[in-house]
């Protein structure tokens, strides 16, 4: 289920929209920089025309009105996609604002200034949460050690890997290759999970947690689009899941920032020199995973390369 956006900040927004912006045009090429799709927009249009009554021409604040409504019902692609006008707002500098307007968006900052505050106290009260939870569960037993001969053989398979001409099988046999890495580990891996609507490629448990793991094996680097998205997913199922976005050719310019700025951190970035580390023997994939994290937590960035962990 998707996270609903706060209220009074949604009604803030349908305020600041509806009094910001001078005319249509201006509102529209805000919200289009903000991510909006023309065609989205205009089904918002059709339905505020449509309940315009005795106006020559539907007022903004239908437009706002339905278009919030729309967006909201897009699940947690919406989230994302509210958070980036409501940040435009709050960032933004409107010259041509009316005082009403500016009255608004002031509002709209101290809004901004207080869901800041409550999400770095509930970010705190959940690493010390999460920090009682795995000495416990540290207290519990210790993970069987991987065999050297194990992880050379899955180093060989992913060496070769690199010259498969079949790039589906390639990331069929990727996946297998993750699965076989975690066993080694002691990690309980399960592969290929069936959801409503959607497939989890693997997942696994370490501490307190249980960790979604999307594998991409591309051409090309993976794109902010497609980490956005697997974060929906993570969000979607439960507070102790967590997220661990694999791409062997790394990320697109930006990628680490746009899923940073998505709130709620919960997925982590690993790429081919990551594996490399861990397949090469010089690190546990556990180890790095906690490493990872823990940068994660402390200085709120997904991805950190192996030479500064």
């Amino acid at each position: 289920m998707a996270n609903r956006f706060n209220p009074t900040a949604l009604k803030l927004m349908e305020d600041a929209l509806a009094e910001v912006f001078y005319s249509h045009r201006d509102f529209d090429t805000f919200v289009r920089r903000c991510g909006v799709e023309a065609a989205f927009l205009t089904r918002a249009r059709a339905l505020a025309e449509a309940r315009k009554g005795t106006y020559e021409r539907a007022p903004k604040r239908f437009v706002v009105q339905e278009m919030l409504q729309l967006i909201e019902a897009k699940g947690d692609a919406g989230i994302h996609l509210l958070t980036s006008i409501f940040d435009a707002l709050v960032k933004g500098v409107f010259p041509d604002a009316s005082p009403k307007a500016n009255q608004t968006l002031a509002l709209l900052r101290e809004q901004f200034e207080r869901d800041r505050q409550q999400k770095k106290e509930e970010e705190q009260a959940r690493r010390e949460w999460q920090m009682r939870k795995e000495q416990e569960s540290a207290s519990k037993g210790v993970r069987p050690e991987r065999k050297p001969a194990d992880v050379a053989r899955l180093q060989n398979q992913f060496l070769e890997m690199h010259g498969a001409s079949d790039p589906h099988k390639r990331g069929r046999d990727f996946e297998l290759l993750i699965v076989e890495l975690l066993k080694a580990e002691g990690l309980s891996p399960r592969h290929s999970i069936e959801r409503v609507g959607e497939q989890i490629d693997i997942s696994f448990e370490y501490g307190p947690h249980t960790y979604m793991v999307e594998a991409r094996w591309k051409k090309v680097p993976s794109e902010p689009k497609e980490l956005r998205d697997f974060h929906g997913k993570c969000q979607g199922v439960h507070v102790d899941v967590r997220g661990v976005f694999i791409s062997v050719q790394g990320y697109t310019a930006g990628a680490a920032d746009a899923l940073a700025k998505l709130g709620e951190l919960r997925v982590v970035m690993l790429d081919g020199t990551h594996l490399m580390s861990v397949l090469s023997g010089a690190i546990s994939f556990a180890d790095l995973l906690k490493k990872v994290v823990r940068k994660a937590c402390d200085e709120g960035v997904p991805y950190v390369p192996p030479s500064s962990l």
